[in-house]
């Protein structure tokens, strides 16, 4: 099991108040961005990145979610 937390992008919808933004996560995995993402803003987000996206910017410094599994988000 991954010990390190890495940094994820997420990106937000066309047509949403935060498009052209972006907010970094750190998180054990992937999966665990996405499962966070939909559960707490199903209808603002697009996208999970592993490198920020070059056409948008930053929203608050990167947050942290340390759940191991995406079950438990």
């Amino acid at each position: 099991m991954e010990n390190e937390l890495k940094t994820y992008y997420v990106t937000f919808g066309l047509g949403t108040f935060m498009c052209g933004r972006y907010q970094a996560i750190r998180a054990h995995n992937r999966d665990v961005v996405v499962a966070f993402m939909n559960k707490h803003y199903p209808k603002l987000w697009s996208r999970v990145l592993d490198t920020p996206p070059d056409s948008c910017e930053p929203l608050t410094p990167p947050d942290e979610l340390h759940y191991r599994r995406a079950q438990d988000v």
